[in-house]
């Protein structure tokens, strides 16, 4: 994936796949829109039908921000990293970000321990 796409952008509105079933193949999820109102909809129309992710239209908007993690889940330690350049995730009922491993298995841990009845 594209570094700067909408798809990593804070204003990039993601749409996420349908698994398809017996009749129907699976959908890729994907951008969907832009939700930063002064990128205007003459940009959006001119670029969008362009390319898959908005990687045409995040060059061209003039308003592209990655999507920053701002610290650690779990320490709390300030991180401050674009998301799409980041690999040490737990996994929750939606994946969060950890500065380590070790944070990572800790929070796992937590996790488990809060859902498991």
């Amino acid at each position: 994936m594209e570094k700067r796409s909408c798809l990593n952008c804070k204003y990039g509105v993601i749409v996420s796949g349908a698994p398809g079933s017996y009749n129907d193949p699976p959908e890729p999820g994907g951008f969907e829109e832009c939700s930063n109102l002064d990128v205007s909809d003459d940009i959006i129309e001119k670029y969008i039908g362009e390319d898959e992710g908005g990687v045409v239209l995040a060059e061209h908007c003039g308003h592209y921000e990655p999507s920053m993690i701002d610290s650690c889940v779990y320490c709390g330690l300030k991180m401050n990293v674009p998301e799409y350049d980041w690999n040490i995730w737990a996994k929750g009922l939606e994946r969060v970000p950890c500065c380590s491993e070790l944070c990572r298995a800790r929070w796992q841990h937590q996790f488990e321990v809060e859902v498991t009845p």
